[in-house]
């Protein structure tokens, strides 16, 4: 028997996929501890298996579109990156030597 057996899949939020309002935005960045906080980018991988689990829940072509516009965001800043002065091809909520760090056995 499968789990979900004749569940029906919600619709997704009526906010989903709106901006934030700022100070909603400054709030958050308050509750987990400031841009400084070493959870930069962590959300990004649960937002793409979120997306992806809602295409093949819902056949909904606007959750694989929206993973797509996200992925292809993610490629821009992937290509721009030896211009910020990172090694091609490095894609990362972290600068580079926060695992050269962690490689030398210290912290980042």
């Amino acid at each position: 028997m499968r789990l979900l057996e004749g569940r029906r899949p919600r619709p997704a939020p009526a906010h989903f996929g709106r901006t934030p309002r700022p100070a909603l935005r400054r709030r958050t960045l308050r509750r987990l501890g400031g841009a400084g906080r070493q959870l930069r980018g962590h959300t990004t991988g649960h937002l793409l298996s979120g997306l992806a689990f809602a295409h093949a829940n819902t056949g909904d072509d606007a959750y694989a579109a929206k993973a797509r516009h996200l992925v292809a965001a993610l490629a821009e800043c992937q290509r721009a990156a030896p211009a910020a002065g990172f090694t091609a091809g490095y894609l990362s909520a972290f600068p580079e030597k926060v695992f050269a760090d962690l490689e030398a056995g210290g912290k980042p």
